[in-house]
């Protein structure tokens, strides 16, 4: 059996696809994009086929069936310790969604960023995309965090499965400012809404580790005390 690739966004490929094809058990080949080896471990070889450009990536997907979550472990290690991991999305797609500080989080000991070269923010710390496996190197950075910092976004759903604490940047409990704003630049819908527990995170959240929320959109230092709240805890 051929397993085809999916082509959507990261959270829809991971509270979806993923379980779905894990659960099939082993001894398939599945296309995959290059680099997503850790996502399907139990494939017994490999399709490469083209990854799709970032803002293509919103092929929704309801998997019917039996749906097993797992804990992913880099396919290829990268030799990558954090202590901190921070998720700094940036997208033409759902542009409002774009966090603006995350700069500001630079200042965090051992911070790390997780991401994608054509879907990520510009920082000064370390990057998932400067090697060439990034999403090894953000799930091996995330598998040796005390915490991820992220808005609502396909890496949160990534660090719920790699069973680390989750801080959730948020815009008066919801999951960003409005609008909803196409790649084109369109108006999709007025506003967002709250951030999804019942759909992405609960299901995803099979290690039962905590997801705190900060309402801090515009105040990265509110975000800075409540991750070191959150670290001394964990110490």
């Amino acid at each position: 059996m051929i397993v085809s690739a999916f082509h959507g966004e990261l959270g829809h490929k991971l509270r979806y696809h993923v379980p779905w094809a894990y659960a099939l058990g082993p001894g398939h080949t599945v296309e995959i994009e290059a680099g997503d080896e850790a996502l399907y471990p139990l494939a017994e070889s490999y399709k490469i086929v083209p990854r799709a450009p970032d803002d293509t990536r919103r092929t929704p997907l309801r998997t019917k069936g039996r749906e097993v979550f797992f804990t992913p472990e880099p396919h290829v290690r990268q030799g990558i310790r954090a202590d901190v991991v921070i998720c700094p999305r940036s997208r033409n797609y759902g542009s409002s969604k774009n966090w603006p500080h995350w700069k500001a989080l630079e200042s965090i000991s051992g911070v790390f960023a997780a991401g994608a070269p054509d879907s990520s923010a510009d920082v000064d710390c370390p990057r998932a995309w400067d090697y060439a496996r990034f999403l090894d190197a953000s799930i091996e950075a995330m598998r040796s965090a005390r915490l991820v910092i992220a808005t609502a976004n396909g890496l949160s759903v990534l660090a719920m499965l790699c069973g680390v604490p989750l801080l959730l940047i948020t815009h008066r409990g919801l999951v960003a400012p409005g609008p909803q704003i196409s790649s084109a630049g369109a108006i999709l819908k007025t506003s967002y809404g709250p951030i999804p527990f019942d759909r992405f995170y609960r299901p995803t959240n099979h290690r039962g580790v905590p997801i705190h929320m900060v309402d801090a959109w515009a105040d990265p230092g509110l975000v800075i005390q409540r991750a070191t709240e959150l670290l001394k805890v964990a110490a």
